[in-house]
């Protein structure tokens, strides 16, 4: 808290990961879920992208993998072979154990690549991979690819997310 800034010598933190939801009344829940809701025109997207691969929503699980942030579209890549068929393995036993379809989703095309080669039948969408806190951001093309992916994850039944990251995806 010494290292957040003030402002006019008072300290706002905002966090979200351990909200108290006794306190989020209905009204404040629906307000939320109405600003998410996607427009038209984007649901027909998601919808079309779905279709495309024979997704039926909810009915799906998304197999999640969170590189490093600077390795979209494998620009860098660090990736050992022990780590990627360590979540091969993983999603292998994954298919075992349930019966819906596998989208993977990944925040680089080298790993999703190397993924669907390993893996035939699990379904993907290749495309051009950007972050919303990321400077490639920068054109309508990138934000809709994104929020592809945020509401295709929405859509799903279960998400199996595999992060390089401590505080996850």
């Amino acid at each position: 808290i010494k290292q957040t800034p003030s402002y006019n010598k008072n300290k706002y933190l905002y966090l979200i990961n351990h909200p108290n939801e006794r306190f989020i009344t209905e009204q404040h829940k629906n307000k939320i879920r109405e600003l998410f809701e996607p427009t038209l025109e984007l649901q027909t997207m998601i919808d079309n992208s779905l279709s495309s691969i024979n997704l039926i929503k909810y009915k799906y699980i998304i197999i999640h993998i969170r590189m490093n942030d600077n390795s979209f579209n494998g620009d860098y890549i660090n990736f050992k072979n022990e780590q990627i068929n360590y979540i091969i393995n993983i999603i292998n036993s994954i298919k075992k154990n349930r019966d819906e379809e596998l989208f993977l989703i990944s925040s680089n095309n080298v790993v999703k690549n190397y993924i669907s080669q390993k893996l035939p039948k699990i379904k993907t969408i290749f495309k051009e991979i950007s972050h919303i806190g990321e400077s490639k951001l920068d054109n309508d093309d990138s934000l809709i690819n994104t929020l592809l992916d945020f509401y295709t994850m929405s859509y799903s039944k279960h998400i199996y997310s595999f992060s390089v990251y401590e505080h996850g995806s």
